[in-house]
């Protein structure tokens, strides 16, 4: 069989797929943009420091194995008002305690791709144990 083209299918990279993509090109894919440089965002508190497994003291036989932060892509924005003032649109928001804004982004793509502050992540830390039982 003859190949006579190839056509194109690619999504575009972004902070929650670029790394999936970089590591389909690297099996063969033919990808164009995923080398791109897309927004990085840094995390609100200081990363988990390394430490040797422990025994739980509240439950002996859990050995606490890793502590590590995710990230969780928003359903909601939360962004400061000179941000939104930057959006120039009149979106309706929800505000909070500490003067921020909560957008609700999930109807609003365009702006997703536009904006990178819309696409902060939610951290979530992540506290892994094994059970010492299930290994013996």
């Amino acid at each position: 069989m003859d190949i006579v083209g190839v056509e194109s299918i690619e999504v575009p990279p972004n902070p929650w797929n670029q790394q999936y993509l970089i590591s389909k090109q690297q099996s063969g894919h033919i990808l164009m943009h995923v080398k791109e440089k897309i927004q990085s965002y840094t995390m609100p508190t200081e990363p988990c420091e390394p430490f040797a497994p422990y025994s739980l003291p509240e439950a002996p036989r859990f050995v606490h194995v890793a502590s590590y932060f995710l990230p969780i892509k928003p359903s909601k924005a939360l962004i400061t008002q000179a941000e939104y003032d930057e959006l120039n649109l009149n979106l309706t928001y929800d505000l909070t305690l500490d003067g921020e804004l909560l957008l609700d982004i999930r109807d609003h793509v365009s702006l997703l791709e536009k904006y990178h502050f819309l696409r902060r992540p939610y951290w979530f830390k992540v506290f892994s144990s094994c059970d010492e039982e299930t290994f013996s």
